[in-house]
């Protein structure tokens, strides 16, 4: 019964374990290891309130007021009054080891204390920083009384946390920010650092500003702070790996103004920084994965080589996050919200807990005991490290040969010991409690080679202790506010001044309203809501104030200006941060503000870019639309209208609308095809209007020729817009330098979007639009080659007119060289009838005649401008008569009775017939599309957007020669997407296959629907089958394959079974349109738009840009009754479209719609019985002056009716 006796425990305890050679657990003379946990009591006899310990030191705060240091440091103790002495009875404590406070401070009462190496904090409950101590290198002038920190200004900001090192503290204020004192890493003082890591001066930590921090950890030369996104940035010393960046980066030194791969290589001791995830895998010992800013290409195993616990990484399962960091000497420790324990640097001694003695630069999971509860708390000494669970037990594991794992065996412990709980510390009987009683840890602290913790007793656990703690996994990470959505809405409609100011800080908008995933972004609804909500309110300014704004902007400049832009250390935070800046709106901002933020957007990094691009991705539509793209739309406008040219302010905008654009294509699924906004919310009338496209079409194409690697790959359609070719993997390979694995997991996809919907240009993927700003210096920027998406349909048929009109110029031109090519009359010289490329039909077989007259023309004739005549009509053809003519031939052509095409009633489109054998006609078909492209004829086309993708497709096979095995230019990446393309041309087909996708239970799929994998179709009564794999006819369609037969039936019935007309078909397009560059310019809907006009006919346009001649006037009687037959309900929409095929010999609207079209109405004499005419090539419509309304109405009837040939039939 030695050992027992009689304690009287108090709310709160003091113990430790470990080294006391110096004082620093307190013990008396000669005791100097305590090597399992045992009750200190050299502190005084006081409850102890707050702990710290680093080095060799301890510190402790009691509820009296009294702060004790350890005997190493206790001549920095503060200092009682000179005047004063201590209290009889109460003397220090120097054969114990420690001296402490005879006074209580008189300073407001201390919420946290830390310790560093001769100096001391304390956090008091004000926000306040006191210190006290003789480090020249923390404070200008040693002091051994506390006194409040002023440096920086810090004194300002509410702090809420502080942490130590050896000569260097942090603090963390109440709005998020993270400030630096002292130094840290001396051992590269010789080297230029980079400021970008680590101020040289006290401050705020640049890197960190625009992220909500929450917690903060220091090393001896290294630290750790955490984002409110669960993400830990640690700054400092990389020598043992404690950073997390991987052995192959390990001996890179930043220096300002050098590229990263081109710095020395001098020293393992370097300043660097590191970001990291956490990530679980579903393969694999635990979640090992890492995410590090300076992370090249792909990652291997988590753990070192040596560690023997690591595992390959495979597929992603869940992102986590860091809620709690722990700094020791050498080592990290990190703990994510599902309870895991991660570690990295230095495991010589064990101390990174994964079963072995070796180090590692990447995070290794800590091999926690089976039985062990969730972990709550983690602490970390020079080379050891300890955890407390959340049921109260103690574990430790790491270098034991000072007692400091506190087991008693003074053996370093390659992983976790359990201590047991506190209960079990108390060595003998309890006076006044019972042995069943339990206790748990509140407090902990580890020095260099010792552990010191507050434990309390039962009656106060309730009040918040570390081992209650529970880690919501869904919403710890995130950081979020507690409040509801609608409270937080209330709250800012209330207080409109405090929630407008709240939102010009970054920082408390990423507290508020971020979102933890594999990538930081916000909850974009909530802030839409509130930031609605404090605009609105009364009493409210309309919108931020200009000193909000500019303290946003502050924020912005602080992370990237001039000297950070170019590095791709730049946090992802920093692209919400700008993306913030895009939507704040403020009543005093100018343009200038907007120009600022667009500037810094311009000029990020490609990796910051992508992350930007995410972000826009995941914002609401509306505030997308209209607090993002909108003003951007608004702010190029404008410059333009003010400097009548294209400013540098113009090109920023617009390649940040290209990332905008980006996100906005990043976003399509079957309900939105394209994505978060149409194409047409892109377009800028300013731009199509004002700017000299023609020039800057030209700039594009001699940029394009000077890229190019040869004339002769582009006419084989190699191009950078595939996927295929080696100049696109080359093009967008540049995009994945400074990605992480986990990162690359996102932004592969958009690398193969180029799905059907989206198609053009060229099909392009996001990625290469991506590519093609990244690739493009400012000086060689134009709309063409950056921004095509800018220009509307009608600018770019504009510059599609002018490209042919040039074009035919030039081959006429050829033409006067050649043998008579001019004929001499009298008077002059006349061009000969090889000036032109003349069709000569016959009305009733105007479909044989144009085949022969297309196939034996040389490509240089077709592209002459074109002349039409049919056999035995009078009239020079002005435009009027080969409107006709290709009337008339595509009607032929797409006739049920031609067999050319199926007519689709339930869509009203037409597709290919797959037993079409001729396929000569399909060459003329596309033929035929690509000659009214190119001599500016709409066409009425019913095809789907499909089509349009092929044509733009650089994919070409020659129809003559062997065909491949399956489509080039339809693939889909997913069922999703290949039912959404089969719906809008055969929708049946479509339905089907749903129902086949959503039937439960999977397992009865087979029984079922009883298919395989082949496709049964009729040949001319002939009932044939093809497999769709091979052996599909004996695979059957399971619950677990259905997806795949999706898939593959999607691309056989739209791609392989038509694959031989679709390529006649586009070689015939191709053969007129595809000798230059300007398809690149196009997405398919535009080319349809181009190809067949507006399909919406607005004939109230029409009418107001109507002119009159012959002596009528907008208000004449007769031009009443026209536009009020016309526009009333008298006709029909068909006959309204007869009459507009009667003006102009189209009944499509031109590109633009009718109020493009100028239509001319004429007086055709008095009142007369003949019928109203028209000159279709000058959109003139003869009228005569009838007597009423009623034989103006007959009469048009009549003349629309039978409108077709040269005369009335």
């Amino acid at each position: 019964m030695g050992d027992e006796f009689d304690v009287d425990v108090k709310a709160r305890n003091l113990f430790g374990w470990g080294s006391a050679a110096h004082g620093q657990l307190g013990t008396t003379a000669g005791v100097d290891l305590l090597p399992v946990p045992a009750e200190l009591h050299g502190f005084g006899m006081a409850e102890p309130v707050l702990i710290a310990a680093n080095g060799f030191c301890s510190v402790v705060l009691t509820r009296a007021g009294q702060v004790f240091c350890s005997r190493e440091s206790a001549r920095q103790k503060p200092r009682r009054p000179p005047a004063q002495e201590p209290p009889p009875g109460h003397a220090d404590n120097e054969d114990c080891g420690c001296m402490s406070c005879s006074e209580p401070f008189e300073f407001p009462p201390i919420a946290q204390l830390a310790v560093g190496k001769n100096f001391y904090l304390a956090l008091t409950e004000h926000g306040t920083v006191l210190g006290w101590g003789s480090n020249a290198e923390v404070f200008s002038e040693p002091s051994a009384v506390p006194s409040v920190v002023k440096d920086f200004n810090l004194h300002r900001d509410h702090i809420v946390k502080i942490a130590a090192g050896t000569s260097y503290w942090l603090a963390l204020s109440k709005d998020g920010y993270a400030y630096y004192f002292g130094q840290v890493a001396r051992t590269c003082a010789d080297h230029q650092l980079s400021t970008d890591f680590l101020p040289q001066k006290p401050g705020k930590i640049l890197r960190l500003v625009g992220q909500f921090c929450i917690d903060v950890s220091c090393g001896a030369d290294h630290y750790a702070v955490l984002t409110s996104t669960g993400v830990a940035y640690i700054f400092g010393n990389n020598e043992h790996g404690q950073l997390g960046i991987p052995d192959d980066e390990n001996e890179r030194t930043v220096s300002r103004g050098e590229d990263i791969n081109q710095a020395p290589i001098s020293c393992r001791k370097c300043i660097q920084f590191s970001r990291i995830m956490h990530y679980s895998y579903i393969k694999g010992t635990g979640p090992v994965h890492k995410e590090g800013a300076r992370r090249r290409g792909l990652d291997s195993d988590a753990g070192d080589a040596s560690s023997g616990s690591a595992s390959p990484l495979l597929v992603l399962q869940k992102p986590l996050g860091v809620t709690r960091v722990a700094c020791g000497d050498e080592h990290t420790l990190l703990l994510t919200s599902d309870g895991s324990v991660l570690a990295f640097g230095n495991g010589q001694r064990g101390q990174l807990g994964h079963c072995s003695s070796g180090s590692s630069s990447t995070p290794v999971l800590v091999r926690l005991p089976q039985h062990s509860a969730r972990v709550t708390a983690l602490a970390a000494g020079k080379a050891h490290s300890v955890a407390l669970t959340c049921d109260g037990e103690v574990l430790a594991w790491g270098s034991g040969t000072e007692g400091q794992i506190g087991d008693g065996d003074m053996l370093d412990k390659l992983i976790p010991v359990s201590l047991g709980r506190p209960e079990s510390w108390y060595r003998g009987r309890m006076r006044g409690r019972s042995r069943n009683a339990q206790s748990v840890v509140d407090q902990i602290a580890c020095g260099s080679f010792h552990t010191v913790c507050v434990v309390m007793r039962d009656s106060v656990v309730a009040e918040g202790s570390l081992h209650e703690m529970e880690v919501d996994t869904e919403q710890m990470p995130n950081g979020q506010s507690r409040e509801s959505r609608e409270e937080l809405t209330a709250w800012a409609r209330k207080n409109s001044v405090d929630a407008l100011e709240r939102l010009s800080s970054a920082n408390w908008v990423m507290k508020t309203f971020g979102v933890f995933g594999v990538l930081p972004t916000l909850d974009w609804h909530s802030l839409e809501e509130v930031q609605q909500a404090a605009l609105t309110s009364q009493g409210a300014a309309p919108g931020y104030t200009r000193k909000a704004r500019e303290q946003f902007m502050e924020e912005i400049r602080n992370v990237v200006g001039d000297e950070h832009v170019r590095s791709d250390e730049i946090p992802p935070e920093v692209a919400l941060m700008l993306l913030i800046a895009l939507a704040v709106p403020s009543t005093e901002a100018s343009c200038d503000d907007l120009s600022e933020v667009v500037i810094r957007i311009a000029q990020l990094p490609k990796r910051i870019a992508l992350f930007f691009v995410h972000a826009a991705g995941e914002m609401s539509d509306s505030m997308f639309e209209g607090r993002v793209v909108r003003p951007l739309q608004l702010l190029i406008s404008s410059e333009l209208i003010q400097n009548n040219r294209v400013t540098d302010v113009v090109m920023n905008a617009a390649r940040v609308l290209v990332l905008l654009f980006a996100a906005s294509l990043s976003q399509r699924s079957k309900d939105r095809p394209h994505g978060k906004l149409h194409p047409s919310a892109f377009h800028n009338s300013t731009v199509s209007a004002s700017v000299d496209l023609r020039t800057d079409y030209e700039r594009w194409l001699k940029h394009r020729a000077s890229k190019a690697p040869s004339a002769e790959a582009d006419r084989n359609g190699i191009s950078p817009g595939t996927n295929d070719g080696q100049e696109g993997e080359r093009k967008t390979s540049g995009i994945w330098d400074g990605l992480s694995r986990t990162e690359r997991t996102i932004f592969e996809p958009w690398e193969s979007q180029s799905t059907y919907e989206f198609g053009g240009p060229r099909r392009r993927s996001i990625l290469d639009i991506l590519a093609v700003l990244f690739e493009d210096a400012p000086s060689r920027f134009s709309f063409c080659g950056v921004a095509p998406f800018l220009l509307n349909e009608k600018s770019k048929s504009r510059l599609l007119r002018a490209e042919a009109v040039e074009e035919q110029r030039h081959q006429q031109f050829r033409s006067l060289l050649r043998p008579g090519g001019l004929i001499p009359l009298r008077g002059g010289m006349v061009m000969s009838h090889s000036q032109f490329c003349v069709i000569h039909v016959r009305r009733d077989h105007v479909i044989e005649d144009a085949v022969n007259c297309v196939q034996f023309m040389a490509p240089s004739d077709l592209r002459k401008p074109l002349r039409v005549e049919f056999h035995g009509e009078p009239g020079v053809d002005e435009g009027g008569v080969r409107k006709e003519f290709f009337q008339i031939l595509t009607e032929k052509l797409f006739s049920a009775d031609y067999g050319m095409f199926i007519h689709n009633e339930d869509t009203n489109l037409n597709w290919f017939n797959r037993n079409a054998l001729d396929m000569n006609e399909y060459y003329l078909v596309g033929l035929i599309v690509g000659l009214a492209m190119y001599n500016n004829v709409i066409l009425d086309l019913r095809f789907p957007s499909l089509v349009y993708s092929v044509l733009l497709s650089q994919k070409q096979i020659d129809p003559r020669s062997e065909l491949p095995s399956r489509s080039p230019w339809i693939r889909f990446d997913n069922a999703g997407a290949a039912i959404l393309a089969l719906r809008e041309v055969f929708p049946d087909h479509a339905r089907s296959l749903e129902a086949l996708l959503a039937h439960e239970p999977a397992e009865d799929v087979e029984d079922v629907f009883c298919l395989s994998f082949e496709v049964d179709y009729d040949f001319y009564g002939e009932r044939k089958s093809v497999d769709l794999i091979e052996d599909g006819s004996s695979i059957p369609v399971t619950g677990e394959n259905r997806a795949e037969f999706v898939i593959r039936y999607s691309e056989y019935i739209l791609g392989e079974s038509i694959m031989v007309q679709m390529a006649a078909f586009q070689s015939g397009f191709l053969f007129i349109m595809g000798g230059g560059a300007f398809l690149d310019l196009l997405t398919p809907s535009e080319l349809e738009t181009l190809v067949c006009g507006e399909p919406s006919l607005d004939f109230a346009a029409l009418k107001k840009n109507c002119k009159y001649e012959g002596g009528y006037d907008a208000e004449s009687q007769v031009v009443a009754w026209f536009w009020e037959c016309l526009l009333g309900e008298e006709l029909s929409l068909e006959q309204k479209r007869k009459f507009l095929f009667f003006v102009s010999g189209c009944d499509r609207a031109p590109v633009g719609g009718l109020e493009n079209m100028k239509l001319i109405l004429q007086r055709a004499g008095p009142d007369t019985g003949k019928l109203p005419t028209s000159h279709t090539c000058f959109n003139v419509f003869l009228l005569p002056e009838y007597s009423s309304r009623e034989k103006l109405l007959r009469l048009l009837l009549i003349a629309i009716e039978n409108a077709q040939g040269f005369g009335l039939q």
